[in-house]
């Protein structure tokens, strides 16, 4: 790509304090500049344009080859360092900070590898999402590797944020250089706000009951991320002299050459049968190839680090007899989806798939529903009756749609894998039995030994991230899962609030080992609004101690809103912000999929009043979203005061809109005087009506962008039934029809320049007829002088001129179709939608 080192932005950090630490072999702890609350300026890097559509015209192929890992993003390279890029702070103690933002616009994720990574004892680096909810880091001396290269998670969102602390004694000048920002364009993970459908409907989560009897096996499961912008699945395999060495089978197919900047997600699963999401945080970066080979699709790989204990990884046994199963279960990342498990209830058959020695299953799911696999399932294991692998998927035709006789897949063979080649590189058998004892079988092994009684908080329900209330009265809700090998019948439930006194709630009843439960403990009254942590531990399971208190506790964080503290009358906002939502605005997303954004990339820089900035709904989305007709989502705005208001009042705003097709995308203008408890709808707009105007109605799949002022319309609407009343909120809420973008822009409450309004008449201007045959007619009720431009649907100014009283213009010269007539008079303006037959 060409080098575009277009620092254009300049980021006030001003957000929200979260404690969503995420891990990947690394220390926790939070940035300097969060823990400061300092208010540096960070350059922003602004990455070219991602060729979605192009990408997801691919994407319908190659989601049909399971041989193929699964894409969930587009690769951008770059070269930036620690030199040539970013901001660099000294602090008051000599060390010393970096900073840069990375921003790709209409990214769901953004992750980042280094191919310079080499740094000093002290030296930490930290990457977070803008609203500083998610957090991974610190990386430090430790993830220092041989190549200098490090792989790191997805972060959400379209903006990452690198954060690089130096003390000042450092032994020498740590290296860090960017070459490779994946844009995640359709999901992988988009963590709190994943939807979890991604996978077809046949599939059952691991944790539901069906799963039950393979609560060892799925520990030792992950979900890979593949050069950056796919995915793969594959598992921990034990070795006969049960060391504890962390080797990785998946698939042969699935290896880029990059296997050292791979990430390795464990544990991502709901904890129960229901689609929830699961720890997104147990990561590990990179790997070495230790043997591969195409002839059975076979690579296995040494992690570059052993999970922590706090994985509880369990390392699966294997058989390298080639010896059919009776029966097989497979325990894969579909789609790059969280954590599911299939079954094929007959015997495997030795078959040859592409070249490659395999095993063919049976049927899937023959009609019972018990799943099928997928894109992102390549190198997940399959397992027989007595819970060994005996393979890994490398392609074949089922999925949840699949036809009776095309519900089978094919594995590469254990056994063909054993001793294939004539090298190391090329088989198992020196690397799993490496002393050459024979040794045909081995069963799993838990990498933490298993412990009677062990519990723990597997994830706060609410309140979390996404919670937003105005009560400070609040009632937590906490999945507790049993770890251990026993049943749980009590345990004790202790939690407080951002670290003060602790509460506890002793729970009883009967959890069986592997299982979960959701919790509600009882009310906290909260003294204050603001940013909150809760943190929720467990302890003396059954009334003993517990036996591994490494996975007791879990905390989120939370905003409570005060309905108070309300923005001043009258009020403008143009979205001049760098991210949405900011400055007191939220957004509800029912459906935790595309919704209201910020939109900066205006052709033209005279979007009103916000130079080329606004705020955009994509209702015919950019590539791989799942977005459903009908679905609504809310752009909330902060809290009014309005008691000191009398009527009339108005609410003013500027839209862009061109109608896509039939599509009937529409906008809904309501209130609410309960923090969103209830609404009252003030004004609707159907797509007619939001193109009257505007950008015209388009004929064919196009999409639209204003590209001239004439595309914008200013609404007003009535907003006297607040009149006299506190905390309120309004909403502009988008219905979907899959049609064309809604652009927001100036919003203002009781700020109506004098000038140009129709809707008080201050100047009536007429424009007739409508539909014009030959001559437009304009007239005004008075004799100043208006400013008149006449624009076709490309935007294009076919007629400027002036007219004081009244004027008359030719359409002879003009072709049939739609214009949109812009009169301009004291540096206000009216649009108009006309006619010419």
């Amino acid at each position: 790509m060409t080098k575009n080192y277009l620092f254009t932005a300049i980021l006030l950090i001003v957000i929200l304090i979260s404690s969503n630490i995420f891990s990947q072999i690394n220390e926790g702890g939070v940035p300097i500049s969060i823990a400061t609350n300092s208010n540096n300026f960070i350059p922003v890097y602004n990455l070219p344009e991602t060729p979605v559509d192009d990408l997801i015209a691919e994407d319908i192929q190659r989601d049909s080859e399971k041989s193929l890992p699964y894409r969930f993003g587009y690769n951008h390279y770059v070269a930036l360092n620690l030199h040539n890029s970013g901001t660099w702070t000294t602090l008051a103690n000599g060390s010393k900070l970096w900073q840069l933002a990375i921003y790709s616009e209409d990214a769901k994720s953004i992750n980042i590898t280094f191919d310079k990574y080499h740094l000093p004892e002290g030296a930490k680096l930290f990457i977070y999402s803008s609203d500083k909810k998610e957090i991974i880091g610190a990386f430090t001396k430790r993830n220092n590797q041989q190549d200098q290269k490090l792989g790191c998670t997805l972060v959400h969102g379209e903006m990452s944020i690198l954060e690089y602390y130096e003390p000042a004694n450092a032994e020498f000048t740590g290296q860090l250089q960017l070459w490779r920002v994946t844009h995640g364009y359709r999901s992988l993970q988009n963590y709190a706000i994943k939807a979890y459908g991604d996978a077809g409907s046949c599939n059952n989560n691991v944790n539901c009951p069906i799963g039950g009897a393979w609560q060892d096996q799925k520990r030792s499961v992950a979900c890979i991320v593949v050069g950056g912008n796919e995915s793969c699945t594959g598992a921990m395999v034990n070795d006969v002299p049960q060391d504890g060495t962390p080797y990785f089978l998946t698939a042969n197919h699935c290896t880029d050459g990059t296997e050292s900047t791979w990430v390795f997600r464990f544990n991502w699963e709901s904890a129960t049968c229901l689609n929830a999401n699961g720890p997104t945080n147990q990561t590990v970066s990179g790997s070495a190839v230790k043997a591969k080979n195409a002839n059975s699709d076979v690579a296995l790989l040494q992690l570059n680090s052993v999970p922590p204990s706090s994985y509880n990884i369990y390392y699966s046994g294997w058989s390298n007899l080639d010896v059919p199963a009776d029966s097989t279960v497979c325990i894969h990342h579909p789609s790059g989806d969280i954590k599911k498990i299939s079954f094929a209830p007959g015997a495997t058959s030795s078959s040859v798939y592409s070249s490659a020695m395999c095993w063919k299953t049976a049927q899937w799911f023959d009609g019972l529903l018990n799943g099928a696999t997928e894109p992102g399932s390549s190198g997940s294991p399959l397992f027989d009756m007595q819970h060994r692998i005996i393979g890994q998927l490398y392609g074949g035709p089922s999925n949840c749609s699949s036809p009776a006789g095309q519900r089978h897949d094919f594995y590469g063979k254990f056994s063909s894998s054993w001793d294939s080649g004539a090298t190391a590189a090329t088989r198992l058998k020196d690397w799993l039995d490496p002393q050459n004892t024979g040794a045909t079988t081995i069963n799993g092994m838990n990498a933490v030994p298993p412990v009677a009684n062990n519990t723990g908080i597997a994830g706060v329900v609410s309140p979390n991230s996404s919670f937003t209330s105005c009560d400070l009265n609040i009632t937590p809700e906490v999945t507790l899962f049993n770890y251990g090998n026993n049943t749980i019948t009590s345990v004790t439930i202790t939690y407080s609030i951002d670290g003060g006194a602790n509460n506890t709630y002793n729970w009883s009843g009967s959890l069986a080992p592997g299982s979960s439960q959701i919790v509600l403990l009882p009310n906290v009254l909260l003294s204050n609004a603001g940013a909150h942590t809760i943190t929720v531990s467990t302890s003396m399971p059954n009334g003993l101690p517990d036996g591994n208190t490494t996975n007791d506790s879990n905390t989120s964080s939370f905003s409570i809103t005060d309905p108070n503290q309300s923005v001043s009358i009258p009020f403008v906002e143009d979205f001049t912000m760098q991210t949405f939502p900011n400055n007191g605005w939220r957004v509800l997303n029912p459906d935790n999929n595309t919704t209201w954004a910020f939109q900066t990339s205006f052709t033209v820089s005279n979007a009103p009043g916000s130079s080329g900035k606004s705020l955009r709904y994509r209702n015919k989305p950019a590539g791989g979203s799942t977005l459903v007709a009908g679905q609504l989502d809310y752009a909330i705005t902060p809290f009014y005061n309005f008691t000191g208001q009398g009527s009339p009042l108005n609410l003013y705003f500027y839209h862009a809109y061109a109608k896509y097709n039939n599509s009937n995308d529409s906008l809904i203008i309501s209130f609410t005087k309960d923090c969103g408890i209830s609404w009252t709808r003030l004004k609707g707009f159907s797509a007619d009506d939001l193109a009257l105007n505007s950008g015209g109605n388009t004929t064919s799949n196009t999409s639209f962008i204003p590209s001239a002022d004439s595309m914008w319309v200013r609404d007003s609407i009535d907003i006297s039934a607040v009149a006299g009343l506190s905390g309120i909120q309004f909403a502009f809420i988008n219905r979907t029809d899959l049609g064309n973008s809604l652009f927001i822009d100036r919003i203002n409450i009781n700020d109506n320049p004098v000038g140009i309004n129709e809707s008080n008449n201050l100047y009536q201007i007429s424009i007739f007829p409508n539909p014009a045959n030959s001559e437009i007619n304009f007239s005004a009720n008075n004799s100043d002088n208006y400013q008149l431009n006449l624009f076709n649907v490309l935007g294009e100014n076919v007629y400027s001129g002036r007219f004081t009283a009244s004027t008359k213009i030719s359409t002879n010269k003009f072709s049939k179709g739609i214009y949109i007539v812009e009169i301009n008079y004291k540096n206000n303006k009216i649009n108009k939608r006309i006619v010419i037959n």
